[in-house]
């Protein structure tokens, strides 16, 4: 399994991957702070937990009313900043764990679309680990995501044993998302982005033709077809 780095040491990490270049953008202050205080919450408890949540909520806040959005992404940021700072004080409560991880997915997708990789790896472990309380399915998708980005980092196996825990999920739980997800993301194609670049097509009036081949769907055919029509229901196919 790849290792679950502090975000400073992930942070560094994408540098190096990147020698040509010195930062990712004006976000990279936002992210490494968001990371850093999932990173934080992730391994505190009791008193020093509420007190980290409260402050981290605080910074968060403080920096966000900095920022001036310049694009829809950056304004999108100041989105989730703002619903992770009412969250994270309550970041034990079901629901709105919930909402930290969903937050947290959002930003992680941005580093990881701006070349951040393995900070997005970090955050989403991190994350995974400080809202444990979250409901089964936004932990589980996760987990999902990190399994990409494990993958686009060229870890295969561990994407798969990430993969794995998310088909575990869906099936201890019910969630028939959580096993679609699993499904198809132990492909190499990100179904999503292929979803959003052809609806972005001027042109295109086409199918998009889905097949799987996992030994998932070599046992049940008709369970896979109906669990993956659901998740493909869900990217708005």
């Amino acid at each position: 399994m790849l290792p679950l780095q502090s975000p400073l040491e992930a942070y560094r990490a994408d540098l190096s991957r990147h020698p040509n270049r010195t930062d990712f953008g004006r976000s990279d202050t936002v992210w490494l702070l968001v990371a850093h205080c999932l990173h934080r919450l992730s391994r505190a408890q009791g008193d020093a937990r509420r007190s980290i949540a409260e402050n981290c909520a605080s910074a968060i806040g403080d920096l966000a009313s900095t920022v001036a959005p310049d694009t829809p992404e950056e304004a999108a940021m100041l989105d989730q900043l703002a619903r992770l700072r009412r969250g994270l004080p309550l970041i034990d409560t079901k629901r709105t764990a919930g909402e930290v991880v969903a937050s947290a997915r959002i930003l992680a997708e941005q580093m990881g679309d701006a070349g951040a990789l393995w900070l997005s790896f970090s955050t989403l472990g991190h994350v995974r680990l400080a809202a444990t309380a979250a409901p089964h399915r936004d932990l589980g998708l996760a987990m999902a995501d990190q399994a990409w980005v494990a993958r686009s980092l060229g870890d295969l196996d561990s994407a798969d044993e990430l993969y794995d825990g998310v088909a575990s999920a869906g099936e201890s739980y019910a969630i028939p998302e959580l096993q679609a997800r699993a499904m198809l993301g132990k492909g190499v194609c990100d179904t999503a982005k292929v979803i959003e670049i052809a609806s972005a097509a001027p042109n295109f009036n086409g199918w998009l033709v889905l097949e799987e081949e996992s030994e998932t769907a070599a046992a049940d055919p008709a369970g896979a077809v109906r669990t993956n029509r659901q998740t493909m229901r869900g990217y708005g196919a």
